[in-house]
């Protein structure tokens, strides 16, 4: 995505004067799995030799796939994303999607209160 495209040599080239940490990443409506891909790409390198700090503004928390999340291992250390054979053969994760179910459902009018 945009974000992977952020480690090209013409966005590095404008920011080495930044090196050590002197940029400061601010996002606006981080779609789905685009909050997950951005704190991978700017953890690794090229991009964490620059960055210093982040002020990322996710949304839409029940897009994002399975595949896309940064955080994998620690949910599974839980308990949780256990990937079993489902219909056809192919692998499931029940419980993220009930995850995405849940954030889905926390954003009805009628759960305010609840």
């Amino acid at each position: 995505g945009d974000v992977g495209r952020l480690s090209g040599k013409h966005t590095l080239d404008a920011l080495e004067g930044a090196r050590g940490g002197g940029v400061v990443v601010v996002t606006k409506h981080l779609c789905g799995g685009a909050t997950d891909n951005s704190l991978m790409a700017l953890c690794r390198r090229p991009l964490s030799e620059y960055v210093g700090g982040a002020c990322l503004a996710p949304c839409c928390h029940q897009k994002t796939h399975r595949s896309q999340y940064c955080n994998l291992k620690y949910l599974q250390s839980l308990g949780f994303c256990q990937t079993h054979s489902g219909k056809g053969g192919r692998s499931n994760d029940n419980d993220f999607r009930t995850f995405g179910m849940l954030i889905n459902m926390s954003r009805s009018n009628g759960l305010r209160d609840f």
